[in-house]
């Protein structure tokens, strides 16, 4: 999985920033790197992004773009309005549908991956799952020791 960033880099794109451009992520990333993975977009929150654009312009753009997720980490009302545009783009326009779907794909795989992955390695003992040493690290962390 790669997380994009709200930079521009204007030899590629002068234009846009990397998570809301075509030639960052779907012609360099994607295209030119070989990159099949799960791409999450930054923070559409930040202000590199929601200063210049609401939400939902933003969601649609990364989409459109090549991101298959979309990070909007603090505001519920960005949160829906992204969602409300995710789905209408989706509704008027097939080929957004079919890139929607793409992303959708791709993040299934991630899982099924994943999950192979896990079901490959035994689960920890409980001897070492919350051990004498596991709970004194935890307390030294949590500044209890």
């Amino acid at each position: 999985m790669l997380m994009t960033a709200h930079v521009v880099f204007a030899a590629l794109d002068p234009s846009r920033p990397a998570t809301l451009s075509d030639q960052v992520i779907t012609g360099l990333l994607r295209g030119k790197l070989g990159y099949r993975g799960v791409i999450v977009s930054d923070d559409l929150d930040m202000n590199a992004i929601a200063s210049h654009m609401g939400a939902d312009v933003a969601a649609v753009a990364a989409i459109r773009a090549g991101c298959d997720a979309l990070l909007l980490c603090r505001n519920e009302e960005h949160q829906a309005a992204a969602e409300v545009a995710l789905i209408r783009e989706a509704e008027r326009d097939s080929t957004f549908r079919a890139r929607v779907g793409d992303a959708a794909a791709r993040i299934r795989a991630m899982k099924r991956a994943h999950v192979a992955n896990q079901a490959s390695r035994p689960a920890p003992a409980r001897a070492i799952v919350g051990s004498f040493e596991h709970r004194r690290l935890a307390d030294r962390l949590a500044g209890r020791a």
